[in-house]
């Protein structure tokens, strides 16, 4: 814990206050049991309960079962954003990250439209004083919170990036040089005038050159620390030869032709 969690907030409107996602775990429990009650129902009805059944049974159960206790383990989990800090609450506990000393934010994020939607979000926050917190679906409206959090670090670092790049210094992140003159990853090297579409596609960031087919560079989002700061970099040094790239618009995306 920093040592300047101990300052009160209790002078300060939060704009913004997150709370355990109740709705989400006991719909997602009761859904679990009712597939549970259908199945068998069915099933029973036309061919008689067998022993293989249990493995169901019991996948069912530890499911909703999951959810029931998350929603018990974070019954009192909340997180207050203000101007100048997020503060975290859990068992009695709080930890305050004020936006100047964050480290880094790790985002892992993954959606996926097959048989079923799949939406997985989770977000790593680590200050300069080795404090760290995870957070995931159990908090209501995580991809909002998340999208704040970024924003924020990225704004309160870009200034001092982008004037080191100037002065002829290297950003690196995520496996990424980037210098005045190019991105570089790997062994692939990208001026900056050449720099084409970027895009958010199941987790990754992909990464095209201008007048090329094919994706150039790709990368794991989950492998990039402030991932707004990285993709406002790159719109910064690309300058003129690019059309701005939105983070939020960018990590929406899900279309690769798009």
């Amino acid at each position: 814990m920093n040592d300047r969690s101990n300052l009160t907030v209790s002078n300060q409107q939060p704009l913004a206050v997150y709370s355990v996602n109740v709705q989400r775990l006991i719909g997602l429990a009761i859904f679990y049991l009712g597939l549970l009650i259908l199945y068998f129902w069915e099933w029973i009805a036309r061919w008689g309960f067998v022993a293989s059944d249990v493995i169901l049974i019991l996948v069912l159960l530890g499911l909703a079962g999951f959810r029931v206790v998350s929603l018990y383990l974070n019954k009192d989990l909340s997180v207050l954003v203000f101007d100048d800090r997020l503060v975290y609450s859990k068992k009695g506990q709080t930890q305050v990250f004020f936006w100047q000393n964050i480290d880094k934010v790790w985002t892992f994020r993954y959606d996926m439209l097959s048989l079923i939607y799949i939406r997985y979000v989770r977000v790593t926050i680590e200050d300069e004083f080795d404090n760290k917190i995870v957070l995931d679906r159990n908090l209501e409206k995580i991809k909002e919170l998340e999208k704040t959090v970024q924003a924020k670090v990225m704004e309160t670092k870009l200034p001092a990036v982008l004037d080191s790049l100037e002065n002829g210094e290297t950003y690196q992140s995520g496996g990424f040089s980037l210098t005045k003159e190019y991105l570089e990853f790997k062994n692939t090297r990208i001026p900056w005038d050449k720099l084409g579409k970027v895009i958010f596609y199941q987790g990754q960031i992909r990464i095209w050159e201008k007048g090329k087919r094919i994706i150039k560079i790709a990368q794991w989002g989950r492998n990039i620390p402030n991932l707004y700061l990285f993709l406002t970099i790159l719109d910064k040094m690309a300058g003129k030869h690019l059309m701005p790239i939105d983070p939020i618009q960018t990590l929406d995306s899900q279309n690769p032709e798009g």
